[in-house]
């Protein structure tokens, strides 16, 4: 077994029972590699063997060595993992500024923003582009023509997960067409997650639109996803939390004949008339 010293996360007292079995284990041979090792982890230059200490002299169980500065090779792999991880997310994050610095500059002197962006070489993957799209979580324009820009570049498309951001900044700002329009494109391409249709849902509730999140329930059956007892309680809840107690109670009189209510169906219903 090879050790490590090294900052370690492990139980000192796990960590040192190890230890200790591992340098009692064959007699003298492995006490004075244990003293040899107890030197160099406290900074004694010259292993004792070698300033004549007898192994018999050795006391494996009184040696006081850091077990928190023992790493294995395992966790070794694994940090040199987390240190590549963090230097990617780096230098996702120096592009991410990047790209958003041009975004800026661009639209707000109203210039071709999609020309300058084509011309900086950006690698673009799903995670850079779910990064802009936060920054921009409430500028609706320039986000939705950046979404467009890389949906339209070779080589990226966009997957669900970024799909459902644009939704929500779309929602936010009530931009109700549009939101549609893009549920529809993300249905030709088979890309509707339930998350989709929360998000519509929420947004339709919060907007006090109540017809209009009926009518997604309506779509979710259109793209052939199934409409149980959670989508209801789903759009209940989110008329409740809009203070749409009463929209929500006829609702629930609307359909409590095609579903089966449960105790959360009831709960939410309660918690509507209370807010």
């Amino acid at each position: 077994m090879a050790f490590h010293l090294r900052n370690s996360r492990k139980s000192p007292l796990s960590a040192s029972t190890q230890v200790h079995k591992f340098l009692a284990g064959d007699g003298g041979r492995l006490s004075l590699f244990a003293a040899e090792l107890h030197s160099l982890v406290h900074g004694q230059d010259t292993p004792l063997r070698w300033r004549g200490v007898q192994r018999e002299q050795v006391d494996v169980s009184s040696l006081a060595i850091d077990v928190n500065s023992v790493h294995t090779d395992s966790e070794f792999e694994s940090d040199i993992k987390n240190e590549s991880a963090s230097a990617e997310f780096e230098a996702n994050l120096k592009e991410v500024e990047r790209v958003c610095k041009v975004i800026d500059e661009m639209f707000a002197l109203d210039r071709n923003m999609e020309a300058v962006l084509d011309e900086c070489g950006i690698n673009l993957n799903h995670k850079l582009v779910l990064c802009v799209l936060q920054r921009f979580n409430h500028a609706r324009k320039p986000a939705f023509r950046f979404f467009r820009w890389a949906g339209d570049r070779p080589g990226f498309s966009h997957d669900s997960t970024t799909y459902n951001a644009m939704m929500n900044i779309l929602g936010k700002t009530k931009q109700f067409e549009t939101l549609v329009s893009l549920l529809e494109e993300m249905g030709e391409k088979g890309l509707l997650t339930m998350e989709t249709f929360t998000i519509c849902i929420k947004v339709f509730a919060v907007a006090k639109e109540r017809k209009k999140g009926v009518a997604i329930v309506d779509l979710m059956k259109k793209y052939n996803f199934k409409v149980g007892i959670e989508t209801v309680n789903c759009l209940l809840d989110a008329l409740g939390r809009a203070k749409l107690a009463k929209e929500a109670q006829t609702l629930f009189e609307k359909l409590e004949h095609t579903f089966a209510p449960n105790l959360k169906t009831y709960t939410i219903l309660i918690n509507g008339w209370c807010t």
